[in-house]
Parts: C-alpha cells; sequence; structure tokens
C-alpha cells in the first residue's frame, strides 16, 4: 500500500463536506450542487451544458453552450463562461478543476455509475488530464451526493466488475467499498471507489471534497432507488469565471 494510499484511508472521515456553492483554485473556478430539479425544464439547466449520460465512459471537450445531446459520461473545457453540467439520481458525480501546461484553468465533469467506474472512466479522465500537462497533484476535486452503501444492494456481478484491470483497485480498496448486509446481500460504496481511483491517479486526498449525503436516504436529493423515474435529477455544474 503506497503511502499516499495509506493517508488517503486515515484522512477518509475528515474529508470535506463540500458546499452547495463553492469556489476552486483561488477563486478561478465556481461550482455549485443543485437538488432534485425537473430534467431540462427548470431554468438551471438553461445555461448548462450537459450530455445524453449513458454509463459509459466517453469524455466530450465542450467549447459553447451548444455542444448539447452527445452521448457521454464526461465534459472538459479550457473555456470561461461555460458551466458543464453532470446528472445524477444516484450515481456519483465528480466536478475537477485544474490547469492545464500553460498554467490555465480547465475543468471537468464525471457522470459515475458502477459500470463506468469498473469501466475505468476516472482513470481515463486522470489520464486525459495529463496528457494536457495538468499536475494532478494539484487539481482540486468534488465528489457530490450520491446513494451510500447501506442503500444500494447489488449482484455479486457488481464485485467481479470491479476486479477487471481498468477499474485499477486494489484488494483492500475494493474491501472497504463492499459490505455484507442485514440479509446478507451485498452492498456497495460508489463513492468510496471513485476516491480510490482518484486517489490512485495522483489527487491528493486533501483537494478531495467528499459529500456525504446519501441521495436515498436525503428526501430533498433525487434519488431512482428510492421514488423510481420522476423526471427530476440532481444537478452538479463547474464553470470557469
Amino acid at each position: 500500500m503506497s503511502s499516499q494510499l495509506q493517508t488517503t484511508l486515515a484522512e477518509w472521515p475528515q474529508l470535506g463536506e463540500p458546499k452547495q456553492q463553492g469556489e476552486l483554485l483561488e477563486g478561478q473556478v465556481s461550482y455549485g450542487l443543485a437538488a432534485n430539479l425537473a430534467t431540462n425544464q427548470d431554468t438551471s439547466w438553461a445555461d448548462v451544458v450537459h450530455l445524453k449520460q449513458v454509463h459509459g465512459v466517453d469524455v466530450e471537450e465542450v467549447s459553447r453552450l451548444t455542444d448539447q445531446g452527445k452521448e457521454g459520461d464526461g465534459l472538459i473545457t479550457p473555456q470561461s463562461g461555460l458551466r458543464l453540467g453532470i446528472k445524477t439520481a444516484d450515481c456519483v458525480p465528480i466536478l475537477l478543476a485544474t490547469r492545464n501546461g500553460r498554467g490555465t484553468p480547465l475543468v471537468a465533469g464525471i457522470h459515475a455509475g458502477w459500470r463506468g467506474l469498473a469501466q475505468g472512466i476516472i482513470p481515463l479522465l486522470l489520464q486525459n488530464l495529463s496528457q494536457r500537462g495538468c499536475q494532478l497533484s494539484q487539481t482540486e476535486v468534488v465528489i457530490g451526493p450520491h446513494v451510500c452503501a447501506s442503500h444500494y444492494e447489488v449482484g455479486i456481478e457488481v464485485l467481479e466488475a470491479m476486479t477487471h484491470p481498468k477499474a485499477g483497485l486494489a484488494d483492500w480498496q475494493l474491501a472497504i467499498a463492499t459490505c455484507r448486509g442485514p440479509k446478507n446481500k451485498w452492498h456497495f460504496d460508489p463513492g468510496a471507489v471513485a476516491l480510490s481511483q482518484l486517489c490512485n491517479g495522483g489527487i491528493k486526498s486533501s483537494n478531495i471534497q467528499r459529500s456525504l449525503i446519501c441521495t436515498v436516504e436525503n428526501s430533498a436529493w433525487a434519488s431512482y432507488r428510492r421514488d423510481g423515474r420522476t423526471g427530476t435529477s440532481n444537478l452538479a455544474w463547474i464553470e470557469i469565471k
């Protein structure tokens, strides 16, 4: 186990709870976490670039508001004033703020369900950032509200998927993200896997804010597992000022 990951595990309970609206990169970047919005109808969506999310690993670079509707589960842009949005209703929304090799701010967002986590959407995005000259150790991350392990019962196929090399998880990292529930069924913590993958890729745990709000437990947040399809989603957004 690397010293970075030992530190991550030790600091896990102390990771800061993100604000519902805040700033990153010394105020150069704004982000927000909005609950239970009517998808594509609430005015909060009007000025946000978002994709048709398909639980995959494709990351799209966007440069204008009209870059809508493409299939993918990640967004990236160096454009200031362009707000990127990730829709969730139990999956993990991840927002990243960094600087490229020229020192210019760059932001990204990821929609991470269990399939995307297993297929390595986080490692792939971090590789993308690294290729742009970004210093991952100086990248700042917000993990928004998502389903917790207590309310996420899964089949063995989910655990088996997490052992794929693309997920890049050590055995101990998978172990702390899974547990047996009261009915002896497997339960899974997707946020724990996201945290492990971020740190494996070079993000400092001290630069990560992870929400501990469970979207199933907290009725203020949209949850597919709790309510089924309701036409609402949670919105995580990020924007270079």
